[in-house]
């Protein structure tokens, strides 16, 4: 069996974000019978569509998934680029990498455009959804300067979860607040240390989720501004000496 994303994350460079509006767009098509599922499967031979505003864009019949050598791809992203295969209004990762990562490499997780450090890509679409699930407790350190002292009182709200909108504004259940239900997000971190260096406030974060601009809404929440985020380290994988805009790429082992 083939999973379908993985056929067109592999053979056509779809990300998972893409895929999933594809679903949600009724795009999706399979022996002529509609996909709903993000984990749907076919078969070698089976017929594959993509259909939109009544035009198919992709009908093929799918062939075995060559395997190749599984490789991770340690990139130090600098600020001021996106994480994305495309962006009509901003520089994107893609343009610091050699033009064949655009197509066969894959991110995993996400930096904001105003943040940096380390960015994992790999060529093995499975390895994005390892990754990416909480459940697997895929440890990420960052380290944030933020404008003032950090309260003793916030380690543990950060540990044990705030509720808060897109934007970052805490959600008060007091009655008074007036807040959209599909917009509230539980943010929480595994750990918080928080140190003053040279006159500076840093907090060091662990992670085990990936919801986005999960630290400067957690920190805007509990009323501080992040000043600079860096992520230093995803599970064994360090930032080490790798310079801004530079990458390592290694076997998985």
């Amino acid at each position: 069996m083939i999973k379908i994303f993985s056929y067109l994350q592999q053979t056509h460079g779809v990300s998972r974000r893409e895929f999933m509006q594809m679903i949600k767009e009724q795009a999706v098509w399979l022996n002529d019978n509609q996909v709903e599922s993000f984990n749907a499967e076919a078969q070698p031979g089976d017929t594959l569509e993509i259909r939109q505003r009544g035009k198919t864009l992709l009908s093929e019949e799918l062939s075995p998934i060559k395997r190749k050598k599984t490789m991770i791809v340690l990139f130090n992203k600098p600020k001021g680029y996106t994480v994305s295969k495309s962006d009509k209004h901003n520089r994107t990762i893609y343009e610091l990498l050699p033009k064949s990562r655009q197509k066969d490499f894959y991110y995993i997780g996400r930096l904001d455009k105003d943040s940096h450090g380390l960015l994992l890509l790999t060529n093995e679409p499975s390895l994005v959804d390892l990754y990416e699930k909480p459940e697997n407790n895929i440890y990420k350190t960052y380290e944030i300067e933020i404008d003032k002292p950090f309260k003793t009182q916030h380690v543990q709200k950060a540990k044990k979860g705030i509720l808060v909108d897109g934007d970052g504004q805490l959600i008060k259940k007091d009655g008074k607040s007036t807040w959209n239900p599909d917009e509230a997000e539980l943010l929480k971190v595994v750990s918080v240390r928080y140190q003053k260096l040279w006159q500076k406030h840093f907090l060091v974060m662990m992670l085990n989720e990936w919801k986005k601009r999960h630290i400067r809404r957690l920190c805007k929440a509990l009323g501080y501004r992040v000043k600079d985020l860096k992520r230093i380290k995803v599970w064994k994988y360090q930032l080490w000496t790798i310079k801004p805009g530079k990458y390592m790429m290694q076997p998985y082992k």
